[in-house]
Parts: C-alpha cells; sequence; structure tokens
C-alpha cells in the first residue's frame, strides 16, 4: 500500500479570497466505500510551506472519505487548517508533517560519498600512483647518478640525460626501455675508473640497478649495508679495492641462497668468509697500528732527553763565553722561536749593555748562539689581555716577514717575564742620523731620504695590503725607523702597540695610542682606527727628512710650531724650497724632486682622512721622485767627468765607495733601472 502523500496545490487567489484546504487520499481498488487508514511512519513528510491562498490535497485516502468542507474562513493566513476542523488521525499526520519540515531545514544535505569501495576507482588510483612512484624513482636515479659523477669525478662522456636519448646514453650504463618512452638504469660498469673514498649513498637509489661493477678501484672503507637493500640488484662485484671489515651478512646470506653473485677477492683487510677470520685480521691490523706507535713515542722521549742535556751544555758554554761577536756584514738568518728568560740573562750577559728605551721598556744588546747580534726589548706586563693573547699575537708577528721589516726572532713568555727579541740594527733610528751625534759627523744626502722613505714606505705598504688581517702600526715616527749599516731603512715596533703599551694601555679609553706631533687628529677625536692614520704619521716622517727639523718646530724659547704648519707658513710667505730644505745637504739635489716630495707629505697630512692617498700611491710618488734624483746625479758626474777623476761623494752619496766617475755613471744607471722610468715626468710644483 502506497504512503501517503501531501500535495499542495496552488489556486488563483481571484477565484476566492481564502481557500479551505481539503484532505483526500486513494481509495482502495478492492471497494467502492474505502475505510479509514492510519498513516504510515515512514512515509515521507512533505514541506510545509506557508503561503496563503494554497489548497492542501493529499495524495492518497488516509482517511477513508473526504472530509466536510471547513466553513468560510476556517483556514488560517499560512494554509494551515484548524485542529478543529480536521480528525484526529489527520491532526496526528499534520503535526508529524510539520516536526520534519522544521527537522529538514536544521539538517544539512547528505553529502555524497567518493566510491572508493567501487573497483574501477580503486584500481585507477593504484595506476596513478604507481605512475607517480616510477617518475619519482626515476628522478632520483638520474640525481644519484650526477652525484656519482661530482663526487668520484668520472672522466666519462656523462653529459645531460643519463639514458636518453637512447643512442646516447652514459657510457657505462645499460638502460631499460619500457613502451612509454621511460627508461631505467639497469647496469653501471665503473671498472678501472680511479674512484677513491667511500661507496656514496647514492648508489642505493638506483633501485631498478641489477648489475655494479666497481672492481679495480680505490674504494675505501666498509661496505656498505644498503647494497643489500638495493632491490633489483643481482651482480656486485667489489674485488681488487681498499674495502676493511667485514661484508655485511645480508649480502653473504643472498650470495649464499643464489639470489646475488657477489665478489670481494682482492681486499686485503676485508673479510668475507667468518667471524673468527675477521677477529684475526683485526689484531694483526691492531698490532700494526700499536707498534709502530709505541716505538715513534720512544724515540721522541728519548730525542726530547738528548735535546735537554744538549740545551744545558750549551748555557753553560754560553756562560762562560757570553759576549761572542761576529763580522758585522754577515747576513744574518733567524729562525723564530720561544726563548726562557735564563736564555735571555745569558745572551745579554746579564742584561748589562742597554742600547736603548722606548715606550715598552728597555732595550738591550744580546747574542745568539751563532753569534748574530740581536736586540732584546723587556716588555712590561700591563696588557689586559691574558698570556694566550700574547703568544698567539707574539707567534703570528715571527711569520711577518718583508725586507723592509725588522725580523721579530723569538719572544719570550717566562712566568712574569715578556720580552720580544728583533734583529739588531747596527745603523741605529732615523731619529739619531737626522738630529742626533751621527747626524753631526755624516749628514744624510738628499738621495740617502729618498731611500730610507721609500724603503720604509714599502715596509708600511706591506703591512697594509699584504698582510692578512692588515696590521696597523699606529706609532709610526723616525725613531721606529731602523737603519742598517749600508742605511737599508727597516719599519720596528709594529703590532704590538695594542698589547704592551706602557704609556697608553692605562688611559686607552680616552688617549689613543701614537706620539705627539705624529698622532692623527681625526684618530684623536674619534678612535676609529684606520690604515690613513698611519698614512698621516708618514707624512711627517717625510717632512723631517725635507727639512731635518722635529716635528714641534722651535720658535722661541718656550714656544714651538707643528712642523706642517711651520712649512705652510714659509711657503705662503713666499720662501723658495731652497729655505726648506735641510741646509745640510749642500743644496745638492734636483729641485723638482724635493718640491713632489713636499707635495706629496702636505697631501698624506689632508683632512678628511678619506682624501689622502694610501701607502701604494705614496711609494710610487716616491719612485718618481727617486727617478728625478737619480737623473740629475748622472748629469752632475757625466759634467765633471773631463774635469776630475776623483769626486767626492760626500754631497750626493750613492750608496758607493768608487771614485771614478764612468763608474759612478754606471751605479746610478743600474739604480734608475731598478727603480723604473715614470710615466709622467713631474716639473715642478703644482701649488704653492
Amino acid at each position: 500500500m502506497a504512503s501517503p502523500v501531501l500535495q499542495i496545490s496552488s489556486a488563483s487567489t481571484a477565484a476566492s479570497p481564502r481557500t479551505r484546504p481539503t484532505l483526500t487520499g486513494p481509495s482502495r481498488a478492492s471497494s467502492t466505500s474505502p475505510t479509514p487508514a492510519s498513516p504510515t511512519r515512514g512515509s515521507p513528510p512533505a514541506s510545509n510551506r506557508r503561503t496563503s491562498g494554497r489548497t492542501c490535497t493529499t495524495g492518497t485516502e488516509p482517511f477513508g472519505t473526504s472530509p466536510a468542507a471547513p466553513p468560510r474562513g476556517a483556514a488560517t493566513r499560512s494554509g494551515r487548517l484548524r485542529p478543529a476542523q480536521v480528525p484526529r488521525q489527520g491532526q496526528l499526520l499534520l503535526r508529524q508533517l510539520r516536526r520534519a519540515g522544521r527537522a529538514s531545514r536544521l539538517r544539512p544535505p547528505p553529502r555524497r560519498q567518493p566510491l572508493v569501495d567501487h573497483p574501477a576507482t580503486a584500481r585507477h588510483q593504484h595506476v596513478q600512483r604507481r605512475g607517480v612512484d616510477r617518475a619519482a624513482g626515476r628522478l632520483l636515479a638520474a640525481k644519484a647518478m650526477i652525484t656519482i659523477r661530482t663526487k668520484y669525478a668520472v672522466k666519462k662522456n656523462w653529459m645531460g640525460d643519463p639514458c636518453a636519448p637512447k643512442t646516447y646514453a652514459w657510457d657505462g650504463l645499460n638502460c631499460s626501455y619500457s613502451s612509454s618512452d621511460s627508461a631505467w638504469i639497469t647496469a653501471l660498469h665503473l671498472s678501472s675508473c680511479g674512484l677513491t673514498g667511500d661507496v656514496d649513498p647514492s648508489f642505493g637509489y638506483l633501485k631498478s640497478l641489477q648489475h655494479l661493477d666497481l672492481s679495480n678501484n680505490s674504494l675505501s672503507g666498509r661496505v656498505p649495508d644498503f647494497l643489500a637493500q638495493m632491490p633489483s640488484l643481482k651482480f656486485l662485484d667489489l674485488s681488487s679495492n681498499k674495502f676493511v671489515g667485514s661484508v655485511p651478512a645480508i649480502l653473504l646470506e643472498k650470495h649464499q641462497n643464489g639470489s646475488l653473485v657477489l665478489r670481494t677477492g682482492n681486499n686485503a683487510n676485508l673479510c668475507d668468509n667468518g667471524a673468527s677470520t675477521c677477529k684475526k685480521s683485526n689484531r694483526t691490523l691492531v698490532i700494526a697500528i700499536v707498534v709502530p706507535i709505541a716505538v715513534a713515542t720512544l724515540l721522541f722521549v728519548a730525542a726530547f732527553l738528548i735535546f735537554r742535556i744538549m740545551r744545558k751544555r750549551k748555557d753553560a758554554w754560553m756562560a762562560n763565553n757570553s759576549r761572542l761577536h761576529s763580522p758585522r756584514g754577515r747576513a744574518n738568518t733567524f729562525q723564530s722561536r720561544q726563548f726562557t728568560y735564563k736564555e735571555l740573562k745569558v745572551m745579554t750577559s746579564n742584561f748589562r749593555e742597554e742600547i736603548g728605551r722606548g715606550g715598552f721598556g728597555a732595550v738591550f744588546l744580546g747574542y745568539l748562539e751563532n753569534g748574530s747580534p740581536v736586540a732584546i726589548k723587556m716588555c712590561s706586563k700591563t696588557s689586559s689581555q691574558g698570556d694566550k693573547e700574547f703568544l698567539a699575537e707574539a707567534q703570528h708577528l715571527t711569520r711577518v716577514h718583508h725586507r723592509n721589516l725588522v725580523s721579530l726572532v723569538g719572544y719570550c713568555k717566562d712566568k712574569k717575564h715578556l720580552a720580544l727579541v728583533y734583529e739588531y740594527m747596527e745603523g741605529g733610528s732615523l731619529e739619531g742620523r737626522l738630529r742626533g751625534e751621527a747626524s753631526a759627523a755624516t749628514p744624510l744626502t738628499w738621495h740617502q731620504r729618498l731611500k730610507i722613505a721609500l724603503d720604509s714606505a714599502q715596509g708600511l705598504e706591506y703591512l697594509h695590503k699584504s698582510c692578512q688581517p692588515p696590521l696597523i702600526h699606529r706609532d709610526v715616527k723616525t725613531q721606529n725607523i731602523l737603519l742598517s749599516a749600508n742605511l737599508k731603512a727597516k719599519i720596528a715596533d709594529f703590532g704590538l702597540m695594542k698589547e704592551f703599551s706602557d704609556e697608553f694601555r692605562t688611559h686607552v679609553t680616552t688617549h689613543p695610542a701614537g706620539t705627539l706631533g705624529y698622532l692623527d687628529p681625526e684618530y684623536y677625536n674619534t678612535s676609529q682606527l684606520s690604515e690613513k692614520n698611519d698614512v698621516y704619521s708618514f707624512g711627517v716622517v717625510l717632512l723631517e727628512l725635507i727639512t731635518g727639523q722635529p716635528p714641534a718646530v722651535p720658535i722661541g724659547d718656550t714656544e714651538s710650531i707643528h712642523i706642517a704648519q711651520w712649512m705652510r707658513e714659509k711657503l705662503s710667505e713666499g720662501d723658495d724650497i731652497e729655505s726648506i730644505a735641510d741646509p745640510r745637504m749642500e743644496r745638492q739635489y734636483d729641485v723638482n724632486s724635493v718640491w713632489k716630495v713636499s707635495e706629496l707629505a702636505l697631501q698624506c697630512k689632508e683632512e678628511p682622512s678619506r682624501t689622502r692617498p694610501a701607502m701604494t700611491d705614496v711609494v710610487v710618488g716616491l719612485k718618481e721622485c727617486l727617478e728625478l734624483e737619480v737623473s740629475r746625479a748622472m748629469s752632475y758626474y757625466s759634467s765633471v767627468a773631463s774635469s776630475a777623476r776623483n769626486v767626492s761623494v760626500t754631497s750626493v752619496d750613492l750608496h758607493i765607495e768608487a771614485q771614478a766617475s764612468d763608474y759612478l755613471r754606471q751605479q746610478a744607471a743600474l739604480e734608475l733601472e731598478q727603480v723604473g722610468t715614470a710615466s709622467a715626468t713631474h716639473v715642478g710644483p703644482t701649488t704653492r
């Protein structure tokens, strides 16, 4: 029997302002007089729409007969029937229909579930996943081959895709091609390819590999376990390599059951036939390693004891022969070392001869075992940094070598005693040659001053450009420019000012390191350290070489003026360069050369510091000035060759002790060639 269905039909509102809803239902086929039927609980509900002017009927006759038409006005505005005009069973049905309508508005529509259980759908998803996995596998295999090529530097035509196109597949590879134009690497032949190191894990990504040949190489380390996890591998050749340890048990098991052909011969330290053999081989290996180490240790201890005994004997001999002298002209070859305080006492004869005193402390003359003289500076331990920093800095400076830097022979860190051992410079300091006792006996010529300036500039250039990290001297002055017996200049006291300055360490926050007269005002005001601070100080040194005056030029009994200001005032008053140059040179110089050095010195003192030249530019300028002076000297000796064969070299000394003018010209020409020809000749001062 069909379930009752509520049918709602709309009537025209024009026919009747209010239409009474009637409830009807189907009649039984076997009887003309239908009997009432109860509504079924599982019958589908109909929507209870609130619409005025509609007539409600049912698709069946649940009550047997059609009810009488209700009186006019019995229907509500919402189209619902009044309960009073509907039989009891009809009221129950209407109530159920209303509840069903409200529930349908609250419940969301049911979702359509995917047909995951359908056989066709599952088969499609499986094929799709398998295609993605195979594509990912091919990509991993290609990346693995690129990694293998890079690590082992395989010298084959391995370019592009390993397997595609088919006619250009990589050498040593066998690829399997399917109907979908996809390729799989099935064999890899790398025999006798010079492979070194361990077996790269990238081999494990070649999932389709069946044949792997790594024989006749220099592969080392242990045989990796991932080779046993390659699902398609059927042949593995590891023979004639340098593998150690034991073959993984899984590989041996596969070899024994016939699923893998394994070759591991000609590997001296590889065990492949049981644990007992491996233990025996490992024991032999341990013995072979431990015995040589023990013997080497014993030999080292014996050598150390012998060295200590010889050192004590040598110290005793040095105590009896503390003053050993050697020829002054002998070349000194030093080797960096660490001295003890006792050794320093022996070298200096208990610190008997003091040859100077500076910001670091007293300087004593000493002698090495071979008789080479050294200068030993005893430093006061005032640095805030520890012993490790001192040792690291000293060891670093012992590796700094340049022909224009005083060599640091060694150092001493013995309890509370700190010392630096330098090579001894017999010519003294530049300050002593300009204004000391030595200057009165043999004044420096302009040519000698230019050579000293060029040597010093090249030493600073090396500190700024060639040292890593760059070293900033921070105390460039004539006192720290030392001279050899033949007036070769070298920079001293570089690199340790920040570590051992007695004068400035106590006021490091307010007084930057340096010497008054040479200290850069910009560095003094900002405490920003740079290479241009050394350039400023070197400019003061150049002015001293030109004028012979100290950094503070006295202008009265109690007053003094800075040398740069003194020179500018002289030039502004119209004085000639000859009134500024050191009179002890007796005007034996090239005027253009002196002018050019003066301009270069003033450029080194420019403000701000970024406008100053670098030490490389200063070196180039000094070479040009030296070229001008050498050319003047050559012309001078050519002019006097006919009148006098013996020429005094006290006025213009070219570091030679010859008296023949022809020989002097040859020496000047050789020096001019060493300096190099300048690209442009400076003919005079640009500004005054």
